[in-house]
């Protein structure tokens, strides 16, 4: 006899239930069933650890054998070897240290967001200028102050973007660079210059009001304000770097955050590839990286070496380092020039700011050899750029405070 139409409908209903628990299970297999798989699977990403990015930090790039400098300049001053001996130590050891400076605030920055990164790269980017002129200002020495920001501008609007032009130029017939980046850096720079001139153009006028009773009283009064309204200004820019319109610098990988990380961008480059490969023919696995604006988009590039406990540690043994040989620096390059019979001028203009800033200096030549104009660019003219609206600026406003005369006038 034929089955109730109820059973039939149960039976239809359970042989369902049993197809949708076979499809379950072998979409989600009980533990035991994919153990394989587990034991497959690369294990979970830790945090670096202490002794890679030691490794890295003193082993990262050619540029550190001359750290052996370090011991040698701070045995020098305690043992009184010689103002000469202590003060070309302390000079050739702040290459490597003003680099690896650059390149464990660039780690730093990757646990944080990209305005504090940003931020940053900005405030460190020029920390070996600012130590020195702290430094100076407390001893009196308010010219080379004056001498060694301005030799840091000409040094790499001339010396270092003029090279990188004509290097660039050697290999590539035709060079291009996003113009809405360098309009802002060219504009902050002509803002500067002109701040910077005005304290010179009211004492060369003969036009002070006080020239009489306190000679260079309205200089010093027009370089603080000006000093002021220029700090303000460079904040702004940041907001307009960071906040407002970070997607035209992001087009160039960072460009303007020129100070350290471009520079310790360019020495893992230059320490990876003995030379650079022909313009026409690059090579293949060079190829990817040369297709990305700002040439800062390589994987290994964004890998993080050091953790941020370590950054943080490291950022502070390397500041320590580079405020105590700035220190020796200033202490002995009066004596210094005298031995080597160069006037303090050419010292504190010509050889403080092109040996202390070496690796930066590199880092735009290079850059441009590799056809990569937006970072060689940024790394000259953006440098400039802070130390016009920034570094001279906090260098007027803290001798304000600590009760220095220091002004922008700096003619003799």
């Amino acid at each position: 006899s034929a089955a109730p139409a109820w059973t039939l409908e149960l039976s239809e209903q359970l042989r369902a239930v049993k197809i949708g628990a076979v499809k379950r299970r072998a979409r989600h297999p009980p533990p035991a069933a994919y153990g394989w798989a587990l034991a497959a699977m690369p294990p979970p990403a830790e945090a670096p650890s202490f002794a890679v990015g030691m490794k890295e930090l003193l082993f990262g790039t050619k540029l550190n054998v001359l750290l052996v400098c370090v011991p040698l300049a701070i045995g020098g001053s305690v043992l009184h070897l010689g103002d000469r001996l202590v003060f070309i130590a302390s000079l050739l050891a702040l290459c490597p240290l003003a680099e690896r400076l650059g390149f464990v605030t660039e780690q730093l920055a990757m646990y944080t967001n990209p305005t504090v990164g940003g931020l940053l790269n900005a405030t460190f980017g020029n920390v070996t200028e600012m130590l020195v002129s702290i430094l100076a200002i407390h001893r009196g020495l308010l010219r080379v102050v004056q001498l060694s920001l301005l030799g840091s501008v000409l040094s790499n609007l001339l010396l270092v973007l003029g090279t990188a032009f004509f290097c660039g130029g050697l290999r590539q017939k035709v060079q291009t660079f996003n113009t809405d980046v360098i309009s802002a850096n060219n504009a902050l720079l002509v803002l500067g210059a002109l701040a910077i001139l005005l304290p010179a153009i009211l004492d060369a006028s003969g036009t002070a009001l006080h020239r009489v009773d306190d000679k260079g009283a309205d200089e010093l009064a027009l370089s603080r304000f000006s000093s002021v309204i220029l700090l303000a200004v460079y904040f702004a820019y940041l907001y307009f770097q960071l906040v407002s319109h970070a997607d035209l610098f992001d087009e160039d990988g960072g460009a303007e955050e020129a100070g350290a990380g471009t520079a310790t961008e360019l020495t893992r480059l230059a320490d990876d590839e003995s030379r650079v490969g022909a313009p026409d023919s690059p090579r293949p696995e060079a190829a990817p990286a040369a297709e990305k604006a700002g040439g800062g988009g390589d994987d290994d590039e964004e890998e993080a070496v050091l953790g941020k406990g370590g950054s943080l540690f490291w950022l502070a043994v390397l500041t320590v380092l580079v405020a105590l040989l700035s220190e020796y620096i200033v202490n002995t390059i009066e004596t210094s020039a005298k031995e080597f019979g160069m006037p303090l001028a050419f010292v504190s203009t010509i050889l403080l700011p092109i040996v202390g800033n070496a690796a930066e200096h590199a880092s735009a030549i290079i850059f441009a050899m590799k056809n990569k104009m937006d970072i060689a660019i940024g790394v000259a003219v953006g440098s400039s750029t802070q130390i016009t609206v920034l570094a001279m600026p906090f260098a007027v406003v803290y001798a304000w405070a600590v009760g220095q005369p220091l002004t922008l006038d700096l003619l003799p």
